[in-house]
């Protein structure tokens, strides 16, 4: 295993397993869409003997907020909400719901396979 530093708009070093932790809230949409792309592009790849291996696999860790807006806890809200605000003011990114990673991921040609909450 190894960690590397560096740019997502950049060239992302190929790899069996590729990990996202606390990324894509940073981003608005179209910037995500660019990340997964890279990332999409560095998990196709043949070995250096030419043999085309098969697909990484990308692990993304985020925070999600529920789908249907209930925020049945108070703390839950407001920390989501200022969280949200944080995110939008400073970088343009935001939280996210499940489905709107998974539409962001599809779009990029990548499939969603499992959340586990």
């Amino acid at each position: 295993m190894s960690f590397m530093a560096g740019s997502f708009f950049d060239a992302i070093p190929k790899g069996d397993v590729l990990l996202l932790k606390w990324i894509l809230h940073d981003w608005d949409d179209v910037h995500c869409r660019q990340i997964l792309a890279k990332l999409r592009d560095a998990m196709l790849f043949e070995s250096s003997d030419g043999v085309r291996r098969s697909p990484s696999r990308l692990l993304i860790i985020e925070q999600a907020v529920p789908e249907d807006d209930d925020f049945s806890e108070a703390a839950q809200s407001a920390r989501a909400n200022l969280n949200d605000l944080y995110l939008w003011v400073l970088y343009g990114g935001r939280e996210r719901k499940v489905s709107d990673y998974a539409a962001l991921i599809e779009a990029e040609g990548l499939q969603l396979e499992a959340v586990t909450q």
